[in-house]
């Protein structure tokens, strides 16, 4: 998960680092997003921005949509900026969701369009949101902008957007599945650590997608069974993408 976009301001920047520590999986508790709530509430007269990006990144961690959206919205109305939608962005990939997540960043990236740090972030996120022809597109502005260190995932970036075009699969249908899988990570508290999607060498144009999350082996298993059962009711998934796209939940704690 990438960390908030510090503010310049020297209070909110020192909160917005706090709240990217403690956004890291399994150092958060009780005690560090209290004090951070009270004083982001102190903050709140002298800088309204920061106080609202600390509490919706705090509403996150407490997988509170609703005031995520909230503060957020009120972070907008006061700073309409590439930095306030990277946070929105980095706040609803908390909760896993990662449509609007993607939506946010993106938005960001086209304020920012030299900013290599929200195209990161947009790059990454495109990837486990399904957006496989942006992910193409934002690859080919990074390597515009770096002709000496073109961006890893261009290859697989380049390859699921032609297994696209080519009608194996739909994003559409990608996007289906993966939503499922973030409606089962938001039903348990479950956070995603980390993404990486592998091509089959044996079968071209079809791939497994793996969703390293916070849990264990056991409990990233139970979660597979759910997301199986889902899946195989919905019998056009079935089809599209079918066994073309394969995510799966893999869990990261003993």
């Amino acid at each position: 998960m990438p960390p908030y976009t510090p503010l310049p301001q020297t209070r909110a920047r020192g909160l917005v680092d706090r709240l990217s520590e403690a956004s890291e999986v399994g150092t958060a508790n009780d005690v560090v997003l209290l004090r951070l709530e009270q004083e982001a509430q102190q903050l709140m007269q002298a800088d309204v921005v920061g106080a609202h990006t600390v509490l919706g990144g705090v509403a996150s961690l407490r997988w509170d949509l609703d005031r995520v959206r909230h503060h957020f919205r009120i972070a907008l109305q006061h700073l309409d900026a590439a930095t306030t939608h990277n946070n929105y962005a980095v706040a609803l990939s908390n909760v896993e969701e990662l449509q609007a997540a993607y939506g946010e960043v993106s938005t960001a990236h086209d304020r920012a369009p030299d900013d290599k740090s929200f195209l990161e972030h947009a790059i990454r996120l495109s990837g486990h949101a399904g957006r496989f022809a942006d992910g193409r597109r934002l690859c080919e502005r990074w390597n515009a902008l770096a002709p000496d260190t073109p961006h890893p995932l261009t290859p697989r970036m380049t390859r699921l957007a032609s297994a696209v075009e080519s009608n194996v699969f739909t994003e559409s249908g990608v996007q289906r599945l993966l939503g499922i899988m973030s409606e089962l990570q938001r039903d348990d508290h479950v956070r995603t650590v980390a993404t990486a999607t592998w091509e089959d060498a044996k079968e071209p144009s079809s791939f497994l997608h793996e969703v390293l999350v916070d849990a264990t082996t056991a409990e990233a298993a139970r979660l597979n069974t759910m997301f199986v059962d889902r899946v195989i009711s919905q019998a056009d998934l079935m089809e599209d993408p079918g066994s073309h796209f394969v995510p799966v939940f893999i869990g990261a704690r003993v």
